[in-house]
């Protein structure tokens, strides 16, 4: 037994913001790095949780975000995408078929022999506490129901109790709905993707790597799960531009990731499909990505997106950088590719990207070339990228690009419309119109089969 003021003590100390601190860490990679101080963190939260009167510390509290609950059940949510990539491949799949251990317990020996994952603790800590939490409100609910059974004789009480409590219900829900229509779009925009950052397709039937094969090593699996689990929270996603990556679950070295173009560039909006792959050698060489958004092999976006599907980056190792900027398997990550191509790649004068061009920056000369190098692109955006998006979306993106779209539509057109003068050509103008048609038609089926 705690004494019974220590609670008041607990919560008024910096214990919980202290631990706050630690949980709110998105990076599985990193909490492995300081083990030792994630044990002692998930020891103490465990402890908390074996005393009833002290489960309000995981709860919401004054000041606090995000409770100590909600931060462990997060990663809990990451840990299991660690264990799954463990679980996907055939050495797991045996030993899981002819033990009778858990799944936890055979993932354990996937990655480190007699060492437990610091995933296995995280997965083990939440469900401790989660049992404890339920038992702890089975009990509060069980002596609510009696207490309300004790009562019976003032029904007409209770029911005219509930009429006011309906009332108010019914206000909220006015409230609720009122407060959304006023939630400023990136707020919208952010609550409604964010939670579609990352996630698994059963299998990709087009791929360019469709028929790679991989042998998975301890080294590989530990950090392409940590990986995986670190950018299901830490993928960009925002009204501006975002990334959202989907695995194949069938082959967990394969996946596909889409880069929303960056606003006041010649991609803005534009959802643009790449295929990653991720070879047995990882991480010691770089992961390898091809641009699908092509049009069919027809278009080259940028003079480091070729219209083969070329990527050409530093850290991919198919472009000479400068030092420091080519891969390194010790501080490179797949997170560090995709912002990458973000920032480095879908830019506002794509032109100067050519390194043979990046001395005319500035002069009349140049500034002649980058506009019309955009003025090329910006139908092509819209065709590709907006269109063809909206008419025949990647499988596992449809959700993500029709959200995309319906949130930002009249921004979208708005914008479409500065492009027809700052870019004229009669190519823009058609493409444009045959957007527009084509997302109005996406919408109205959408709304139609709701």
């Amino acid at each position: 037994e705690v004494p019974a003021r220590l609670y008041g003590v607990l919560e008024a100390s910096c214990l919980v913001p202290f631990l706050s601190g630690y949980l709110a860490n998105d990076s599985i990679v990193d909490m492995e790095r300081h083990a030792a101080i994630y044990e002692l963190i998930f020891d103490i939260c465990t402890n908390i949780s074996a005393h009833e009167s002290l489960l309000p510390l995981l709860g919401d509290l004054p000041h606090q975000k995000k409770s100590l609950w909600t931060l462990i059940q997060s990663l809990r949510n990451q840990a299991r995408i660690v264990e799954k990539v463990a679980a996907s491949t055939p050495l797991a799949r045996s030993a899981g078929s002819s033990s009778s251990s858990s799944s936890s317990s055979s993932n354990s020996n996937m990655w480190s022999g007699d060492v437990e994952p610091i995933t296995s603790k995280i997965v083990r800590m939440a469900n401790l506490i989660e049992e404890r939490l339920n038992t702890s409100v089975a009990a509060a609910l069980k002596a609510s129901t009696e207490s309300h059974n004790n009562n019976n004789n003032n029904n007409n009480n209770n029911n005219s109790s509930g009429s006011s409590s309906t009332l108010k219900n019914n206000n909220k829900q006015d409230d609720d709905e009122s407060k959304e229509d006023e939630e400023p779009l990136g707020d919208k925009y952010v609550r409604e993707l964010s939670d579609k950052r990352f996630g698994y397709e059963p299998r990709f039937e087009a791929h360019v790597w469709k028929n790679a094969s991989v042998m998975p090593t301890k080294m590989y699996l530990r950090r392409l799960g940590k990986e995986y689990a670190d950018l299901a929270l830490s993928l960009p996603v925002n009204e501006q531009s975002s990334v959202f990556l989907r695995v194949d679950e069938s082959g967990m070295s394969r996946a596909k990731m889409m880069i929303v173009g960056p606003r006041d560039t010649p991609y803005s909006f534009g959802c643009f499909l790449f295929d990653v792959f991720f070879p047995s050698e990882y991480p010691a060489v770089p992961p390898k990505v091809q641009l699908r958004t092509t049009g069919g092999g027809t278009v080259r976006f940028n003079p480091n997106l070729y219209d083969s599907g070329k990527v050409c980056l530093s850290l991919l190792g198919t472009w000479r950088g400068q030092a420091g900027e080519s891969w390194n398997q010790q501080t490179s990550t797949f997170l560090q590719v995709a912002v990458s191509i973000q920032s480095l790649i879908f830019v506002e004068h794509p032109y100067f990207n050519e390194p043979s061009f990046e001395r005319s920056m500035g002069t009349p000369q140049g500034d002649t070339a980058s506009k019309d190098y955009n003025k090329a692109i910006a139908p092509q955006t819209v065709r590709w990228a907006m269109t063809d998006m909206v008419q025949r979306p990647p499988p596992g993106f449809e959700s993500i690009v029709l959200t995309h779209f319906r949130l930002q539509r009249d921004i979208v057109l708005a914008e479409l419309e500065k492009w027809k003068t700052k870019w004229p050509s009669s190519a823009l103008n058609r493409n444009v119109s045959q957007f527009r048609r084509a997302l109005d038609a996406a919408l109205k089926n959408n709304m139609g089969s709701k």
